[in-house]
Order: C-alpha cells, then sequence, then structure tokens
C-alpha cells in the first residue's frame, strides 16, 4: 500500500518515521489500530556490517519515541544488546524473555524493564509472541524461521 492509498477502513495508513523523513518500513497499519508492543527477532552478535547495529540503535529509538514497548530475546550481546540499550536510553520500555540455560551463561540483560526467564525455546517464542501487537526481524534471527 502507498502512504496516499486508502486501506479497507478507508482511513490512511500510519508509518513510523525516521529522523529525516525517510519511512522506516517498519509499520504500515490503520489508523483505529495501536500498537503496544513490537517484537523483534534479531542476532547476538553484531555482524560483518557495522549497518546492522546502526539499524537495530535507529529502531530502538524510533519505538522509545513512539511510546511503543520492545519484546526481544533478552540477551545483552550483540544487536539484541543495542537494541535493547537504544529503547532504555530514550525511556522505553524493553522487555525481555530468555531461556533459563542463557540467563545461567550471563547473556541475560539485567537492565531491562521485565525479564522474563522461561525454561525452553518454545516458551520463549510463545511469550514473545502473547506479549506482542506486531513482529520485525532484523539481520541474525534466524532461530525466528523456526
Amino acid at each position: 500500500m502507498r502512504l496516499n492509498e486508502r486501506g479497507a477502513s478507508g482511513s490512511r495508513p500510519s508509518v513510523l518515521k525516521e529522523e529525516g523523513g525517510r519511512g522506516a518500513g517498519v509499520f504500515f497499519c490503520d489508523e483505529s489500530m495501536k500498537i503496544k508492543r513490537v517484537c523483534v527477532f534479531c542476532g547476538s552478535s553484531f555482524g560483518i556490517r557495522p549497518a546492522y547495529r546502526e539499524a537495530a540503535q535507529r529502531l530502538g529509538k524510533l519505538l522509545a519515541e513512539r511510546g511503543i514497548g520492545l519484546v526481544y530475546g533478552g540477551g545483552c550481546v550483540g544487536l539484541m544488546g543495542a537494541l535493547a540499550d537504544a529503547v532504555l536510553a530514550c525511556g522505553g520500555e524493553a522487555i525481555g524473555v530468555i531461556p533459563d540455560s542463557l540467563m545461567r551463561r550471563e547473556v541475560g540483560h539485567r537492565g531491562l524493564t521485565k525479564l522474563h526467564v522461561v525454561s525452553t525455546m518454545h516458551e520463549r517464542k510463545a511469550l514473545m509472541a502473547d506479549l506482542s501487537d506486531a513482529f520485525i526481524a532484523l539481520p541474525g534471527c534466524y532461530g525466528m524461521l523456526e
């Protein structure tokens, strides 16, 4: 849908925009829908391109500025950590969901708004879905393909 087209309800879709006016390309929704939290799947490493880290940080800032909470894998490393840190630095809500096995390896982010520790990866994904209104996939999120 283009920005000047009308949706099924007759209203224009809302779009989050980055600084500089470029469309972030993450949300297109009817104005009557309110997205409270977005689940972001991303990697526990930074990847080979600095642009991946920059995109995660811009997304985190954008979510916080729009009052949209983050739900993610709960890690403090890689793109996960960069994303959560950006949300928190801008005063946003960051909710992590991490399996106990990863928490024991000390990769859980301890500065989050809330950190859920679960038993299995299945529980992790189910809770992340329950807490979220929309989903975004950033590079390195191979687990979401399951």
